[in-house]
């Protein structure tokens, strides 16, 4: 479907998408608003500044993709591929990217209010400039994986942000409280006292590594002779 099909489809009114090869088609603008694109092939499509919200890409080929200052509120992104993909300045309030590949994706100065990464890859993924509402701008993530953290071995996603913590591991959503809070229920109430030692050791390094700056390199200058 070439950009002037895919157009007149939406004028027609047309919902879903799903498994369409859409292979970069241009939605410039335009208004997607729940529109349906699970398992759609979308690389290098162009959906820059359109309205977005509502809209489902679970399991969507988006490689390449653009949505630089589109509106993806609530937008699921739920086992996609977005790898390389440019959501700069968009709005990705309560957006989820639950197992999605953000590899090298690009969210600069995107709003990330709400926006669930459990268990999203975020290698080389760029949040520069990014924000979560009161929790501030974006300052640095992390991802964690070994085979014996907690009751499977779950990944845990961190962000840093100026005022704020967020983390996401299994069913987990919160702060570092928040987590020192759920290890401790799950250790009494859930009888998973013998999880608590490893799921402590990945809260403590997912602190570490948040917070881990590298030292300033120091220049010199060449000594006269």
């Amino acid at each position: 479907m070439n950009t002037n099909e895919f157009a007149q489809a939406c004028e027609d009114g047309r919902m879903a998408f799903s498994k369409e090869d859409l292979n970069a088609v241009s939605a410039y603008k335009m208004d997607l608003t729940k529109k349906k694109f699970g398992n759609a092939i979308l690389r290098n499509a162009r959906f820059d500044r359109c309205n977005a919200t509502q809209t489902n890409y679970a399991g969507a080929d988006l490689n390449n993709f653009s949505g630089d200052s589109a509106n993806f509120t609530g937008a699921s992104f739920e086992e996609a591929n977005l790898n390389d993909a440019t959501l700069d300045h968009a709005n990705c309030t309560n957006a989820l990217f639950d197992s999605a590949n953000l590899r090298r994706a690009c969210f600069r100065y995107a709003n990330l209010e709400g926006a669930c990464f459990a268990n999203a890859n975020l290698e080389l993924t760029n949040f520069t400039g990014a924000t979560h509402g009161e929790l501030g701008t974006y300052v640095s993530h992390a991802s964690l994986l070994f085979s014996e953290h907690g009751e499977y071995g779950r990944m845990m996603n961190g962000f840093k942000y100026t005022n704020g913590y967020r983390l996401w591991c299994g069913c987990f959503s919160g702060d570092f409280k928040a987590l020192d809070e759920y290890i401790e229920l799950r250790s009494y109430v859930s009888s998973q006292g013998h999880l608590a030692k490893t799921r402590k050791v990945a809260r403590d390094c997912m602190l570490a590594m948040l917070d881990a700056k590298n030292d300033i390199q120091t220049v010199y200058e060449d000594e006269d002779d």
